[in-house]
């Protein structure tokens, strides 16, 4: 569920208004439809507050999304969403301060904090720092089946089918390996559904470094030679449609040992070579557990507190980036 505000209490929290005159008139226009997220308690009081803002983090930091009347130290906030993490704060010098720790809102209505206990460290393992959206997923799984086809002649016709990609890259760079020791000039990768390859390279032996080719594709393939350009231009955000099939032209006979290739992604991965920092979130904000740089396709921070609000950040590119929580060795973002 979404939080559900109206359009003049958008106005006042965005606008960040103080007025609590105004607070109050929304309070007694707000309907009766809602779902009451019980006592948050404040971890301190400001002198002269009535109100404390419910605030969820946009990529950045926390914003407020909703207010609620404060009563001995706790505060109640109705009409809200449940599956989110929030905290409760104040609006001081212009600012969300917060003034309880995170917290999920739980289906009953009741808070879950989220406290980190440093008596109990884990180890994580990340792989991503945003979640993986449905139609980036969707593209990578239609690669699912993929039947790699080899040919001494450019028709395929005949073709010798040499492999099947089994397995859903999940808009990561993936390698496919191949056991044919036969040599042929003409290689491809027939799609069983329309999907983007973003990278596509051929490798032979114990090579390193790609064989040089020319890809052509499908007649059914309409501007292909436009586009084709993105397979081997080492720019993850740039792709090319395949709907039939894809093939290289490596100009001589050779065996194929290896494929690496890159559906179509957000490039929200963990990047080898780039440099992450891990934070954690507590009732004063989020608290650094250290930077690495990436060596692989994941990362690995020891130490880390259980029960915890954590936030990945990529400070070498990018700018969409998810709060979330751990659980069962599982990343859950909020």
């Amino acid at each position: 569920m979404k939080t559900i505000i109206s359009f003049m209490l958008f106005s006042i929290l965005t606008s960040c208004i103080q007025q609590e005159s105004q607070l109050e008139q929304a309070i007694s226009q707000s309907g009766d439809n809602h779902i009451e997220l019980e006592k948050v308690l404040l971890h301190y009081s400001v002198k002269k507050r009535k109100f404390a803002y419910l605030c969820a983090f946009n990529n950045e930091k926390w914003v407020p999304i909703h207010f609620g009347e404060i009563s001995e130290n706790t505060v109640t906030f109705e009409n809200v969403g449940t599956g989110i993490a929030c905290i409760a704060g104040y609006w001081i010098n212009d600012e969300i301060v917060p003034a309880s720790y995170p917290f999920l809102i739980t289906s009953t209505g009741k808070p879950h904090y989220l406290r980190p206990d440093k008596k109990q460290t884990q180890t994580l393992r990340l792989k991503r720092k945003y979640p993986l959206v449905n139609w980036v997923n969707r593209n990578s799984d239609k690669m699912v089946g993929a039947k790699i086809e080899a040919s001494h002649l450019p028709s395929f016709i005949p073709s010798v089918e040499v492999s099947t990609l089994s397995e859903n890259a999940y808009s990561n760079y993936a390698d496919h390996f191949i056991s044919h020791p036969h040599k042929y000039r003409y290689w491809r990768i027939l799609i069983p559904r329309k999907t983007s390859i973003a990278e596509l390279e051929f490798f032979s032996g114990n090579d390193t470094v790609p064989l040089k080719g020319n890809f052509f594709a499908s007649p059914k393939e309409k501007g292909f030679e436009q586009k084709k350009a993105a397979l081997s231009d080492r720019d993850k955000l740039t792709s090319a449609e395949i709907q039939d099939w894809v093939a290289i032209d490596l100009g001589a006979p050779a065996s194929i040992s290896r494929i690496h290739y890159l559906p179509l992604t957000d490039d929200n991965n963990i990047v080898p070579g780039e440099t992450y920092e891990l934070l954690v979130g507590d009732d004063k904000g989020f608290n650094s557990l250290g930077m690495k740089v990436a060596e692989y396709s994941y990362i690995d921070f020891d130490s880390v507190p259980v029960n915890g609000l954590y936030w990945i950040r990529n400070h070498t590119k990018g700018r969409e980036e998810r709060i979330f929580t751990f659980e069962r060795n599982r990343v859950i973002f909020r």
